[in-house]
């Protein structure tokens, strides 16, 4: 018997029943990580932060995630995994890219320097849908201007 197997399926089952409102902005934070800011999914939501809580109440009941302030963590790697793997190939792609375009757009260039990283991640997760010139070449500072911070904090594998 595959017990770790019927644990995810029993998880996916109970993730699926969620409403899709709350299951769609599970999604866009699976796709950031582990840990993600109510900032963020306001932003890339273009909804407002209060509303996030809100829509957040049930997994937070419900043990999916932790909340610490204006940070939520997915209560385990698996979940995020599990939520994740509920979108397709193609729309993680362009997922990415619309959290990288929404989130230029709504930061202050001091926010886009603290999370330069996690922006270059976005984008760069989403480069296979970029269509236009201009897009391509934001990306490409973008990321020379990540490897310049990542080269002047020793960070040289990131680089």
């Amino acid at each position: 018997m595959n017990v770790s197997g019927n644990v995810v399926e029993l998880m996916t089952s109970f993730i699926l029943k969620l409403p899709e409102e709350t299951l769609s902005l599970l999604k866009i934070a699976s796709g950031i990580g582990n840990r993600f800011s109510k900032r963020t999914l306001s932003i890339i939501k273009e909804i407002s932060e209060n509303t996030i809580d809100n829509l957040l109440k049930n997994p937070i009941s419900e043990g999916l995630l932790i909340p610490s302030g204006a940070e939520y963590k997915f209560a385990h790697d698996r979940i995020q995994q599990t939520i994740y793997s509920l979108i397709s190939d193609r729309e993680k792609i362009a997922l990415h890219l619309l959290n990288g375009k929404e989130l230029t757009a709504g930061l202050s260039e001091t926010e886009k320097d603290e999370q330069l990283f996690e922006l270059a991640n976005q984008w760069n997760l989403g480069a296979d849908s970029i269509t236009s010139k201009e897009d391509k070449l934001y990306l490409v500072r973008l990321n020379l201007k990540a490897g310049q911070k990542a080269l002047e904090s020793t960070a040289f594998p990131q680089a």
